[in-house]
């Protein structure tokens, strides 16, 4: 800044005065401070040298030498001079300071609010080295021999300012009060535009500078500045809140040092997968199409190979081998270093060609290939690619975790549990009330209880993160979808507010679950993001806005009903467009077709009828355009529904007409697809045919669109006006609101595709696993390049419990504002692999044991968080503590057995009489299969038991044909997939259920995994194991046999906990009885979750005497408890029956 660009009042400045320079002097710097030699005798000392002048106007000399005789301090600069420069006049600006105080270097750390007004001033898009360049020009002057500034402040604030570099030991003595967070302790700098107010922020001798505003210069000029000798160094509380995390994590080992060893670890594990694979050698000889789709080829030493290549798997075709298969010694480390030098250097990745592997088949492998023939290659390889990326993806948010470079810049110390500095005033921080009546209306059916609002209020006004833990049924989607509505309430619609709030999770089941429910500003949301299964397509995205679409289009009509005649407008104008396109017979015939029936003139008829009979001659009935069929093949289950096996069969009629060759391969699968969903009159299309449909419909349109055919044929004038006359007479009965209405709905009805793109711009919350998170397609609508991270001002983690801690930090290091984590780590835990954790060495990493490894993040963060809040007394965790999902007695057994023991204890207010199912009086049963009617059999890893699967089956015949029974919604829950198998089998054979297979289609069967989250009226759980010896226990190393000992078993581990060696002990020997006698069902986190997923009856099928007949009564009180007690609150308050 110039001395003349300083706003100060006029009587403390002059400006363009007259002096002379006395004797020769070259003008080099044209600033500096102005010094009293004598009478009328002056200097003004620069950078470059002393200038001696006197002032021409003896008031104005007398006016400076006033002021400097009062012990201001006077600043000058040339602003011009004469132009005989013999002369030695020059024009001098003078400004007084009143005060000059040496202030040395002052460092500004500007806060977010100030960060943005600048950006915004100055026009820089977050560019913030330039916003740090425009301040240096605005406030820096210069005394002609050191760097200074304006400002104005008190005498004590002064002090205090110039002391903020002061260490402890060099304070004054007589300096000691804290006056930390005092208002009144302010400076106000002044440049040439702006003012910016600073004050001084932390503890005594920790204080530092923060510029809370920046005013735009006002009219009135402050009369008394002074001057700072020192320097302006400017950053911002971003750059400094990374510092601090950098400075932690370069002097602190932590929790982000043991996923980094964990991840190097794991990348190990995988190149010696790939080395143990290594390359494969397939029969070219042996290639045959499948008729489940895929390419089967003969694979040598196949054995070997099933046991380390899994389906869905990628297998590579390239010229050369990979890197780490040339080098047998390379370790992870190695390769990644290899892999991000490659990436520095640019140079391009050589993936070859990647096909993938369906499956494994009788001594060879399915590849998806849609020619029999294998891509030219000299090497085929496993590809570790997919593992690569994942790896890759965690390890960058973890630098930038541990750099300070995440979305929160202290994220890496609030994973330490350390509280990192506080710039903003939280005293002053509004409060977001948790709840409108509006929100409250939409969300909860039923008034939200205490612990509902409070768990909003903490997720909103949480500085940084909070932990909701909630057990089964207690509404955690439904405080999630509050929280959003509410985010959204509270939102700065002034503003770009697209992909504001991410919900993500591990599973794409569970981030359907929660964006199914969404509709935030009556948008739906959408899933960036596809998932493979068992090589279907994943849909969801387009199937979400595909029944949006038709809702809304609905809706449109039903609003609107004069849209019906702008649908007429628009379908009159399709056939003109296509006749004008192509002015064939066909399509005039097309055209006049529409307008007859659209035309209710007898004098226009007449002509139409007229042309329709001359161009009716010239048409051939063969027609070689399916466009409009093909439209109108339906590609949902809501839009089959309506009409799709009655389209499907038309396309059928049309496509069979052309005499197509059915030998070929692509005509065979087009014609069978068709005449399967031309046969689903009354049934329902299943998703597996709904993606057939999806790719026949991508087929034929990619093959039938019409093709602009040159022809000497020009329109006939008369159809010309047969548009314009009927487009006249419909336009009549349309205002323009329906105009703009119609086109509305013709977007909607027909281009989902552009109103996908649309809505990107506009949806307030994006979903995404947590891997996806960083994909392409979502950083596509954040509008960020591939290199870079999409940020959100809140990240909210479903189901957190169930994300390992290396992909829960992907998302984490996305949230700016407000990190939300919602799960229950009393149900399935986190998937890590055994395997590589035993590998770590603990003890080099500091204050972590193997037991605090193998929490889940969200526990972990859960303790950091209750750590945070003993510090700075904000709220941030809450267990909700009221179920409504099952009946209370289940409700108090689950609440009992896994929560109360832990202080989470939760409540069941709802009365039984809401849970009756009419089935049974009493909501819980066990049905007794002893070892008599079957034993348990080993299928590969898994197991099942035919008895079980049976009477399982017998029941829900059973129960679907009573009249109490027929409205209910079941699931079947089992420990084994094979079981899980097997149930599946028999309820798709069992000829009695034939009538009832819309009924039996919505019976989901899975695996423990596969139920956290849903909730079914009735659940059956099987549970397999059975035995008619008594327990036994088998030692690991000599693999000798023997009766469990009961004297280790009966010990008090609260007492062993005193013996660290002893409870070792204690522990590895129950889990092993435990795993061998019982299997999965030791797992509380897995048993929790079976036993609550029902809401009115829990029914359990299996043997009761493994849980409390003579030695197996110990072993179940001990090994599996829930289990145990399970059984005996069966035999006390609910029904305990013979299985058949």
């Amino acid at each position: 800044m110039k001395i003349s660009e300083i706003k100060i009042d006029g009587q403390s400045e002059l400006k363009d005065v007259s002096c002379h320079v006395l004797g020769a002097r070259d003008i080099v710097s044209k600033s500096g401070h102005v010094a009293y030699l004598g009478e009328n005798s002056f200097e003004l000392v620069t950078k470059d040298n002393a200038i001696p002048f006197s002032i021409d106007d003896l008031s104005d000399c007398k006016m400076v030498t006033d002021f400097i005789n009062r012990h201001y301090y006077c600043l000058a600069e040339i602003t011009s001079t004469s132009s005989n420069k013999e002369s030695g006049v020059i024009f001098l600006h003078f400004v007084f300071f009143c005060n000059c105080k040496r202030m040395g270097r002052m460092p500004l750390i500007l806060s977010e609010n100030a960060l943005q007004y600048l950006f915004k001033f100055w026009k820089v898009d977050n560019k913030v080295d330039k916003v740090y360049a425009h301040l240096q020009e605005q406030f820096e002057l210069t005394n002609g021999l050191e760097s200074c500034f304006a400002f104005e402040s008190s005498e004590k604030n002064i002090k205090a300012f110039s002391n903020v570099e002061q260490t402890e030991n060099d304070a004054d003595e007589e300096d000691d009060e804290d006056t930390s967070g005092e208002k009144s302790r302010v400076l106000v700098l002044h440049g040439k535009s702006i003012k910016l107010y600073v004050t001084l922020r932390g503890k005594a001798f920790e204080e530092k500078l923060y510029v809370e505003r920046v005013i735009k210069n006002s009219n009135r000029k402050p009369a008394n500045l002074m001057l700072g000798i020192g320097s302006l160094e400017f950053t911002d509380t971003g750059a400094v809140l990374s510092l601090n995390a950098k400075k932690f994590y370069d002097e602190n080992k932590g929790y982000l040092d043991l996923w980094n060893e964990y991840s190097e670890k794991e990348g190990n594990f995988i190149l010696a997968n790939a080395r143990a694979v290594g390359l494969i050698t397939l029969s070219k000889k042996s290639l045959s199409f499948e008729t489940a789709g895929g390419v089967y080829v003969g694979v040598s030493d196949y054995e070997r190979l099933c046991k380390l290549i899994s389906d869905n798997s990628y297998l590579v075709f390239a010229d050369e081998k990979p890197v780490y298969l040339e080098d047998p010694d390379m370790t992870w480390k190695e390769y990644d270093d290899y892999q991000e030098e490659r990436r520095r250097l640019r140079i391009k990745p050589e993936h070859g060609t990647v096909v993938k592997l369906l499956r494994k088949k009788n001594g060879g492998f399915v590849l998806d290939l849609s020619q029999l023939s294998l891509p030219d290659s000299r090497y085929v390889y496993l590809s570790i690619y997919g593992d690569e990326k994942q790896i890759q993806r965690r390890k960058d948010a973890r630098r930038r975790i541990a750099s300070g470079e995440s979305a929160n810049r202290s994220l890496g110390l609030i994973l330490e549990g350390e509280l990192p500095d506080v710039f903003e005033d939280t005293k002053n921080r509004v409060k977001v009330d948790p709840l409108s009546s509006f929100v409250a209306e939409k969300i909860f059916k039923n008034p939200p209880t205490e612990t509902q609002k409070n768990a909003i209020d903490i997720a909103l006004n949480t500085p940084d993160i909070a932990i909701i833990q909630g057990p089964p049924g207690t509404g955690k989607t439904t405080v999630i979808t509050a929280i959003i509505e509410r985010l959204n309430e509270i939102s700065n619609k002034k503003t770009v507010n697209n992909g504001q709030v991410l919900i993500t999770s591990f599973q794409h089941d569970a981030v359907r679950n929660v964006i199914e429910r969404l509709s935030v500003n009556s948008l739906p949301t959408v899933k960036f993001g596809k998932q493979e299964k068992d090589g279907e397509e994943d849909r969801t995205k387009e199937v979400i806005i595909e029944k949006w679409c038709t809702n809304y289009a609905e809706a449109l009509k039903n609003s609107n009903p004069d849209l019906i005649q702008s649908k007429d407008m628009r379908d009159l104008a399709k056939a003109y467009n296509f006749y004008q396109a192509y002015p064939s017979d066909s399509k005039a015939v097309e055209f006049l077709e529409c307008a007859k029936r659209l035309n209710n003139e007898q004098a226009l008829n007449e002509i139409i009828e007229r042309l329709l009979e001359e161009y009716s001659q010239n048409v051939s009935n063969d027609k070689n355009d399916f466009i409009d069929f093909v439209r109108r093949l339906r590609v949902t289950k809501e839009g089959f529904s309506d009409d799709g096996a009655d389209n499907a069969y038309d396309l059928l009629q049309e496509l069979e007409s052309l005499g197509l060759d059915r030998k070929k391969r692509d005509i065979e699968w087009l014609l069978s697809v068709l005449e399967e969903a031309s046969d689903c009159f009354d049934n329902e299309p299943n998703d597996e045919l709904l993606n057939e449909l999806v790719k026949v419909k991508k087929f034929l349109l990619g093959k039938c669109m019409p093709r602009i055919t040159y022809s000497e044929k020009k329109a006939n004038h008369e159809i010309t006006d047969i548009y314009l006359a009927l487009q006249e007479h419909l336009k009549k009965r349309e205002n323009k609101e329906i105009e703009i209405l119609s086109e509305l709905l013709k977007e909607v009805e027909g281009n989902s595709d552009e109103v996908e793109r649309t809505l990107n711009n506009y949806l307030y919350v994006y979903s995404a696993t947590t891997q996806q998170s960083e994909g392409s397609e979502i950083k596509d609508a954040k509008g960020v390049e591939l290199w870079e991270h999409p940020e959100y001002e809140t990240v909210i983690v479903d189901e957190a419990a169930r994300v390992s801690p290396i992909d829960l930090m992907i998302p984490l290091a996305q949230g700016k504002r407000r990190i939300i984590l919602v799960g229950d780590h009393r149900q399935l835990p986190h998937i890590y692999n055994e395997e590589v954790l035993e590998s770590i060495d603990v003890s080099k990493l500091e204050n972590l044991e193997m037991d605090n490894i193998k929490k889940s993040m969200f526990e972990y963060l859960l303790g950091k968080a209750k750590k945070l809040e003993e510090q700075d007394h904000i709220p941030r965790t809450i267990v909700l503590d009221a179920q409504y999902r099952m009946h209370p007695m289940l409700g108090n057994f689950i609440n009992e057995t896994f929560y109360a023991p832990h202080n989470e204890s939760f409540t069941s207010p709802l009365e039984e009489s809401f849970y009756r199912q009419g089935l049974y009086k009493k909501p819980v049963m066990w049905v007794n299969m002893p070892n008599d009617k079957g034993p348990e059999r080993k299928e590969g890893t898994s197991r099942a038991r035919d008895c079980e699967a049976r009477c399982i089956v017998e029941l829900i015949k059973k129960h679907i044909k009573s009249s109490e029974g027929k409205a209910l919604s079941y699931g079947v829950i089992s420990f084994y997939s094979e079981q899980v198998r097997l149930i599946k089998r028999l309820l798709k054979a069992d000829d009695e259920l034939k009538e009832y297979q819309d009924k039996v289609k919505e019976i989901r069967v899975g695996s423990v995994d596969a139920f956290q989250g849903m909730e079914f009226d009735v659940i059956y759980l099987s549970v397999v194991r059975t035995n008619k010896k008594d327990p036994m226990y088998t030692d690991l190393e000599t693999r000798k046999q023997e009766p469990v000992d009961f004297s280790i078993l009966s010990q008090d581990e609260i007492e062993l906990e005193k013996d660290k060696k002893a409870l070792k002990i204690y522990r590895d020997y129950k889990e092993q009885v435990g795993l061998q006698n019982y299997g999965f069902l030791i797992s509380e986190n897995r048993l929790c979750v079976s036993l609550s997923r029902q809401k009115k009856l829990l029914i359990v099928v299996g043997d009761r005497n493994i849980f409390c007949e003579g030695k197996w009564d110990k072993l179940a009180e001990v090994c599996v408890p829930g289990m145990w007690k399970l059984l005996r609150l069966c035999e006390r308050e609910g029904v305990v029956v013979d299985g058949t």
